[in-house]
Order: structure tokens, then C-alpha cells, then sequence
């Protein structure tokens, strides 16, 4: 089994002080892929690496060896102080070409709050995928500055 890993980098000064800061985890604003790139190795992605949308190749269950995808965010936000966290991933379309996603946790950082965490899933079959990502802003404190969805779109080959 291989791991293929998305990087969700985010622009986070840039999303709190377009979209203001917000308490909203159940309908958080939501907007397209302006000042968000997805990244993965470079032999992993097809076509749109470093942009709002990722062609991406993957192995599926009808391959010798079935593709994990990992989704990790991390903010760009240069003289911020910010975390960005991935708290919810919602399909839209081409849910059954892969498993429900799982989140998971490798523990918490050196100022205590930070907590470092992916969300997995498993690749069965190739094709579209539309979704959702919720993410939230946190300061260099510890404080929830937002919650933000966004909605990439990957194309497994």
C-alpha cells in the first residue's frame, strides 16, 4: 500500500480578513480556491499541482496495491502566527471511489496546543471526486480565529 499526501496550504491572514473571523463550525462561510493550493509529490500529480484542483494518479482496489490519500493542512501566512486544521471532509460526488474518510491524530506539538492531524481515505476506484474541506483558523495562542469550508475538486487517474 502506498500513501499519497495532499498538502491543503492555506493562506490563513488572507481568508480571516476577507471572510472575517467567525464561531460558525456548523455553516462556515465558504468560497473557491483563491489563496488555497493543493500539493502532492511530484510523482504523484497529473496536471494542476500547487493550485485550487489536483489531477492526481492512484492505484485502486482492482490494482496490486490500493492508494491512501492523506489530507494535511498547514498554513502560508507569512509573519502569522497561525494553524490551520483540517475538522471535517464532505463528498459530494464520486464518494464511492474511495472509503469514508477518518481522521487521524499524531499527538500534540511543543506549545502544547497544537495538535497534528490528517484525514485518510482509501482509493477503490479511479474518477472524479467533489468535496468539501472545513478547516479552522487558530491563532498563535491557541484561539479559534475561524471556520471556513472550501471546495477542491481531484481527479484520480
Amino acid at each position: 500500500m502506498s500513501i499519497i499526501n495532499i498538502s491543503v496550504v492555506i493562506d490563513a491572514q488572507y481568508v480571516v480578513a476577507t471572510f472575517g473571523p467567525n464561531n460558525n463550525s456548523e455553516s462556515p462561510p465558504g468560497f473557491y480556491h483563491e489563496n488555497i493550493y493543493l500539493t502532492v509529490r511530484g510523482g504523484d500529480a497529473v496536471q494542476s499541482d500547487a493550485s485550487g484542483w489536483l489531477v492526481m494518479r492512484a492505484k485502486s482496489e482492482s490494482d496490486t496495491d490500493i492508494d491512501r490519500i492523506r489530507w494535511r493542512a498547514d498554513d502560508i501566512s507569512l509573519g502569522a502566527d497561525h494553524q490551520c486544521r483540517i475538522t471535517k471532509l464532505n463528498f459530494q460526488r464520486g464518494a464511492n471511489l474511495i472509503t469514508a474518510p477518518k481522521q487521524r491524530r499524531l499527538g500534540r506539538g511543543e506549545n502544547g496546543h497544537r495538535i497534528d492531524c490528517f484525514w485518510e481515505v482509501e482509493v477503490l476506484e479511479p474518477g472524479a471526486v467533489q468535496y468539501n474541506i472545513e478547516f479552522m483558523v487558530i491563532d498563535g495562542q491557541g484561539r479559534v480565529q475561524g471556520y471556513y469550508t472550501y471546495d477542491p475538486l481531484i481527479q484520480i487517474s
